[in-house]
């Protein structure tokens, strides 16, 4: 792996001026990853540190659910370090969910599907969420009613309607994820 610092890459090749001139979609998730840490270590580059991450986390999908711990057993990971790069991780999460929320209308099966799948997909437990809409089926909430076990959730008809009633809904989806596992 070789080391070299920021500096020594010429001006157009670093990732904050690359993104100051291209904007952030043009760069890898490398140097994406380099700018939120922003610094080295002393025996390492702020590159090195980002491609190690993304080596051992390839996916976006893989680091949705990295923990602080797991940041940390990366050489020139400290705390630090590690909390900006789960505080960059959580604001991508919400600015995802924000596009989802409020106003979205669903029309069909298919639109809720697409709308929940994301949040869903990668949960550990047994999730009840109520959905709760307007007259034109617009979404006015959301809400996690009930979190279960590995594969049961216990729903009380109570907690979905209360629900219904603090937001003044004409209708109400209803949907569970179901944990897949296997022996």
């Amino acid at each position: 792996m070789y080391q070299y610092l920021i500096k020594d890459l010429p001006k157009d090749e670093r990732p904050r001026e690359r993104l100051e001139q291209g904007g952030a979609q043009i760069l890898s998730n490398i140097e994406l990853l380099a700018i939120i840490l922003r610094t080295g270590s002393k025996s390492r580059s702020v590159i090195n540190l980002a491609e190690e991450i993304v080596t051992k986390y390839p996916s976006m999908h893989s680091l949705k659910n990295i923990t602080l711990d797991e940041l940390m057993t990366i050489k020139g990971i400290g705390k630090a370090k590690a909390i900006q790069v789960l505080a960059a991780l959580e604001l991508g999460k919400r600015t995802n969910q924000a596009i989802l929320e409020r106003g979205l209308q669903i029309r069909s099966p298919i639109d809720c599907a697409e709308y929940i799948a994301e949040e869903v997909k990668s949960l550990e437990q047994e999730h009840f969420i109520g959905i709760y809409l307007d007259t034109k089926n617009r979404i006015l909430a959301k809400k996690t009613l009930f979190i279960g076990s590995l594969n049961r959730s216990l729903v009380h008809p109570r907690e979905v309607f209360k629900e219904a009633l603090k937001h003044g809904c004409a209708s109400i989806i209803v949907c569970h994820n179901h944990r897949a596992t296997c022996s």
